[in-house]
């Protein structure tokens, strides 16, 4: 396989901003309001209490990162960071977060690079991605100096904050970081790159498990960025003290597999005595909330009731 064609899967892969015309032309506070309408519509019973949504703000972080947040009407100091999916934005990490208000929790959702509003970048499926998320947290903690800090991820995002959680080279008790909850994650980058290509090209699978390999070294080679720096088995060996992690998934699910998530909930097992898994029967991928929001809900607010 020539360069060629890894140009092109990387060009189709980074295809991830396609909301760019409704920013240029209508803005974010638009399609948030668009997002609104389309929950309001598909939730009659009006699960996610939406009576209190407006007054989002936004703010560019470090001249490249765009966020959306929203204060709390209770004045709580405590904070949920959302991470969206890949080709996802920070208008649905909003609404992926918001069952955190009734808790209290302010929250931040903001774009990965080469997503929503953020700077044009390379996807690196949690490597950049988890870059980001350090500097979010670190805006956070400056402007607003909270007493803790929550962490919400779905998809792509959910294996970023796993990073994090993992990551002994960060310091978690400065970020003031209590917990995290991941949704729809994924284990080993190869794995997930196997199956988006699996969407994209009817060739054999075997083909496929090869085109993988290569496009990994085409991104070390031809933009410098290891996919593989943050193999969560070689963070999770090299760590003695684990964040509270809480994981969702559905059996369901074609993208990810829910298999991920109970292998590194089973893996954390041996050091970390404070995380909790459900897997859902059924459900396609990112679908756990929507179809059992009280179930869900109630799942996360006894776990976070548990946390010191």
């Amino acid at each position: 396989m020539d360069k060629e064609f890894f140009k092109r899967i990387i060009t189709e892969l980074n295809e991830t901003n396609k909301s760019k015309n409704i920013y240029q032309k209508k803005g974010w506070e638009w399609l948030l309001s668009l997002y609104k309408e389309s929950i309001v519509k598909a939730n009659p019973n009006n699960d996610y209490n939406l009576s209190d949504f407006n007054g989002w703000q936004k703010v560019v972080i470090n001249e490249k990162i765009h966020a959306i947040f929203h204060l709390n009407k209770n004045n709580e100091n405590k904070w949920i960071i959302s991470c969206h999916g890949y080709s996802a934005s920070k208008e649905i990490g909003a609404f992926d977060a918001w069952c955190f208000n009734e808790l209290g929790y302010n929250i931040i959702a903001f774009d990965f690079l080469n997503h929503g509003e953020s700077a044009k970048d390379i996807v690196s499926f949690g490597k950049k991605e988890f870059d980001a998320l350090i500097q979010v947290i670190d805006y956070v903690n400056k402007t607003f100096n909270p007493n803790h800090i929550g962490l919400i991820g779905f998809s792509m995002g959910a294996h970023t904050v796993n990073i994090y959680g993992l990551n002994p080279n960060v310091n978690k008790k400065n970020d003031n970081v209590k917990f995290i909850i991941s949704d729809g994650t994924y284990y080993r980058i190869e794995e997930i790159l196997l199956r988006i290509l699996k969407i994209k090209y009817e060739v054999s699978e075997e083909v496929l498990k090869h085109a993988t390999k290569e496009l990994i070294e085409y991104y070390k080679t031809e933009y410098n960025i290891d996919l593989l720096t943050y193999n969560l088995s070689d963070l999770m060996s090299t760590n003695s003290e684990l964040i509270p992690t809480l994981f969702f998934h559905t059996k369901l699910d074609k993208i990810t597999n829910y298999k991920d998530s109970q292998i590194i909930y089973d893996l954390r097992q041996a050091i970390s005595k404070n995380d909790e898994i459900k897997i859902f029967a059924e459900g396609e991928h990112l679908e756990a909330q929507n179809k059992y929001f009280q179930e869900y809900k109630y799942i996360f607010t006894e776990f976070i009731s548990k946390i010191k």
